[in-house]
């Protein structure tokens, strides 16, 4: 499996993946979180199929506080 597209905006990160129909039923993706000012967040992931709604996947929420280096 393979990423045909990715896609990097201000409120999110769209990607696109290219499965074979003999890939294991399992996938496994990360993100990074992009932050451009100080302040407590609440972080949340969400992935979902465009072809089959019925799948999809949230991470859990929390919050996160982005503090300066030290």
């Amino acid at each position: 499996m393979g990423s045909v597209h990715c896609e990097f905006r201000r409120d999110r990160i769209t990607a696109a993946f290219d499965r074979a129909h003999h890939s294991a039923p399992v996938v496994t993706v990360g993100y990074v979180l992009h932050v451009i000012s100080f302040g407590r967040r609440a972080a949340t992931g969400e992935v979902g199929s465009l072809c089959r709604g019925d799948r999809f996947a949230r991470t859990g929420t929390g919050p996160i506080e982005v503090n300066a280096a030290k």
